[in-house]
């Protein structure tokens, strides 16, 4: 029974970040800029448990953020998936990683997925990235991500605990 508990942890994490997302902070914003608390969840996961573990986060969590937005359908999914490999790339990294790099990580994570969002979206023809609220998204969006980071990773890491599936160690003080 333990086991089977252990197991619903992480869908159950992404369930709440999605209704916090689409509930209590969809109203939340910053010059207009909502923060993506489903981001910060991937980004989250891929520096806690690895590259294969960030890009099933993205994927998963890029579909129900699809879900509810009206960008083309797969957008989130094939950038969260392709941020969360890469930002798993850091388990290579091993034991030499600290808190603040891996709050540094979620941060720039969560920027370089605002951008390349909308560098998809201008390929596609259904957005400008040189207009001046650009800068403004994926500073915000990675700032807000940066701060948040420390909750999140430790509930990850939580919620990866019992799993057996976590890329790094917990750092020691």
């Amino acid at each position: 029974m333990g086991r089977f508990l252990s197991s619903l942890r992480m869908p159950l994490l992404l369930l709440t970040v999605l209704v916090l997302q689409h509930t209590t902070l969809g109203s939340a914003s910053i010059d207009s800029v909502h923060p993506d608390l489903l981001l910060l969840f991937v980004c989250s996961v891929a520096v806690v448990g690895g590259r294969e573990a960030g890009a099933v986060a993205g994927f998963v969590s890029g579909i129900l953020a699809d879900s509810f937005l009206v960008t083309p359908f797969g957008m989130s999914s094939l950038v969260y998936s392709f941020v969360g490999y890469l930002l798993g790339e850091s388990e290579r990294l091993g034991a030499k990683r600290s808190r603040w790099l891996d709050m540094l990580l979620v941060g720039v994570g969560s920027a370089a997925a605002q951008i390349l969002v909308s560098v998809g979206l201008f390929v596609m023809n259904l957005s400008d990235p040189l207009r001046a609220h650009f800068l403004i998204e994926f500073l915000i969006v990675g700032g807000v991500n940066f701060l948040l980071s420390p909750v999140m990773i430790a509930l990850v890491r939580f919620a990866m605990a019992g799993s057996g599936r976590l890329a790094t160690p917990i750092p020691r003080r």
